[in-house]
């Protein structure tokens, strides 16, 4: 049995995961961004938040 053929133009339907997940990623961490500026007014504590994202960031991208 021969793989079936697939036209370029439907290459896009089989990875939807392009820009659409980008910007629903950057969507997210602005909101996270916004709800995290409201919540932690003190200078130090958002330092902190910061770090701890960052590290989680990190871990997925190894």
């Amino acid at each position: 049995m021969a793989a079936p053929k697939i036209k370029p133009s439907d290459l896009a339907k089989l990875f939807p995961e392009g820009e659409t997940s980008t910007l629903h990623q950057k969507k997210l961490i602005e909101a996270l961004r916004q709800r995290l500026n409201e919540k932690l007014q003190d200078p130090r504590m958002a330092k902190k938040a910061a770090l701890i994202l960052e590290s989680w960031i990190n871990q997925k991208r190894k």
